[in-house]
């Protein structure tokens, strides 16, 4: 095990490249690193054996299971249909909404466990092992999670699948690896399960160097030390010039820079797309700036507002409160896809109808708009007509197979999308592409009945699809 430290002066990129042979691997903190760094190397690559990866990349190649495995979603779905009545009443967990959140944690907690080399199927043996001096209601955790556990996976084995916090940890490993060069690069951090992996991988003929920057590391724990920035400013070759200035608030801050006309320049914000005073920049001149998620899309916006008032029907079935119509639906760019016929008069006729009947203290829109309105010439009525004709549906929806029919009919993408998402993005794409995975939950056969999923099947499975796109990012050409 070879451990390199360079200084801040020195290019981590160019130490890293430095070191690779003939056969390396290359272990990045993140696949986003990962990637970045094999195109700046792409021009000195000169045909060696190179693979490029993230640390979770590596430990996945390393564990492997006996069957396909589980992820995101879909093992979600199978822990819920173990849950017994009682497991769910313990919990607090009311619907598959509540178990999004507590099953991700469960997750989480099983991964830490694989992380930390101790079986997820041992850990309640081992905690009574240790003497952890638990309370009765800990312990009672306990015993309840590791019963589901079993059951989780007796579940997903019965339909030929797995996972991997099943695996037995490195001891069982398979090191694909002999004779090449394992690089990691900058990792600050490495588990127990990644530190066995990796010492693995040397016994089995590897070589294995550690690269860290700043900061040395203590070679039999693998631990950095503490960063000196007095120290490092120090040792820095040439310094940069640096500047203070104190601002009241963000939106001061960015208008001051703006201000300054400084030219090209960087800025160190990751939720910069997120925050309020990015409004203040030219897109087309941030670099970066290429992809957008498909929540801020407006197909996805519309989306979701049918959810809502699909929602809101089960509180007043038949009945569409009139709030959520004036909260969407006074701007002719969310009326045009319901009433693409309409013109400049008929968009102002419909929000002054709508105003009228909010005036006259109307509080809901009939389902059935024939039953509420007389005059059929009314554009509230015409509106009302289209609007529960998609809702009617996504009503009728029993499984993926119906929501995906729906995708190139009453849902279609070129239906709700902007010129814009349609032209300068990949939307379409990326929306049937996800379909395709969406609909391997149902095709692989983990689901006996949507109805022992969700009380309402129609809203259960299009929620779902909808928090399954969220992750989604599409490629916008600027």
């Amino acid at each position: 095990m070879n451990f390199i430290t360079i200084s801040f002066s020195e290019s981590l990129s160019q130490a890293a490249f430095s070191a690779i042979s003939d056969k390396s691997v290359m272990i990045y903190p993140t696949r986003a690193s990962a990637d970045a760094a094999r195109l700046e190397y792409q021009e000195q690559w000169a045909l060696q054996d190179l693979l490029w990866i993230s640390m979770q990349d590596f430990r996945d190649l390393l564990l492997c299971m006996p069957s396909p495995v589980l992820e995101d979603d879909k093992r979600l779905i199978c822990v819920y249909q173990v849950l017994s009545e009682e497991d769910k009443e313990h919990f607090h967990l009311n619907g598959y909404a509540d178990l999004v959140l507590w099953g991700t944690q469960l997750f989480q907690f099983c991964a830490e466990l694989l992380d930390a080399g101790i079986p997820v199927l041992e850990f309640q043996e081992q905690a009574a092992q240790r003497n952890l001096n638990l309370r009765l209601w800990q312990e009672d955790n306990i015993r309840r999670i590791s019963d589901i556990l079993l059951r989780y996976r007796s579940f997903i084995s019965s339909h030929g699948f797995s996972d991997r916090i099943f695996h037995e940890g490195s001891d069982a490993a398979q090191i694909p690896f002999n004779g090449y060069r394992i690089i990691c690069v900058n990792q600050f951090y490495y588990s127990k399960l990644e530190k066995a992996l990796l010492r693995q991988c040397e016994a089995a003929g590897n070589e294995v160097l550690l690269i860290y920057q700043g900061v040395a590391a203590d070679q039999e724990h693998w631990e950095t030390g503490l960063f000196d920035p007095a120290a490092n400013w120090e040792g820095l070759k040439s310094k940069a010039r640096i500047r203070l200035f104190d601002c009241e608030s963000e939106q001061q801050q960015a208008l001051s820079f703006i201000a300054m006309d400084v030219g090209e320049c960087a800025i160190l914000d990751s939720q910069f797309g997120k925050k309020a005073y990015s409004a203040y920049f030219d897109p087309n001149k941030l670099l970066g700036n290429d992809q957008v998620s498909i929540c801020e899309t407006h197909w996805y916006r519309f989306q979701r507002v049918f959810l809502e008032i699909l929602q809101s029907l089960q509180d007043s079935p038949g009945y569409i409160p009139l709030r959520i119509i004036i909260k969407y639906f006074v701007h002719p760019q969310m009326l045009i896809p319901l009433c693409p016929e309409w013109t400049e008069q008929d968009f102002v006729a419909f929000e002054r109808e709508l105003y009228e009947q909010q005036n006259q203290e109307l509080l809901y829109l009939d389902t059935d708009p024939a039953r509420q309105f007389d005059n059929e010439e009314s554009r509230l009525f015409h509106f009302a007509v289209s609007l529960n004709a998609v809702l009617q549906d996504i009503m009728r929806i029993t499984g993926i197979g119906d929501l995906a029919e729906l995708l190139s009919t009453s849902l279609a993408v070129e239906r709700y999308s902007t010129a814009m998402e349609r032209d300068n993005t990949d939307l379409l794409p990326k929306v049937w592409s996800a379909m395709a995975n969406f609909s391997a939950i149902q095709d692989l056969g983990l689901i006996s009945s949507w109805s022992e999923l969700f009380e309402i099947p129609c809203l259960g499975v299009f929620e779902l699809w909808l928090d399954y796109l969220k992750s989604i990012r599409l490629k916008r050409d600027i």
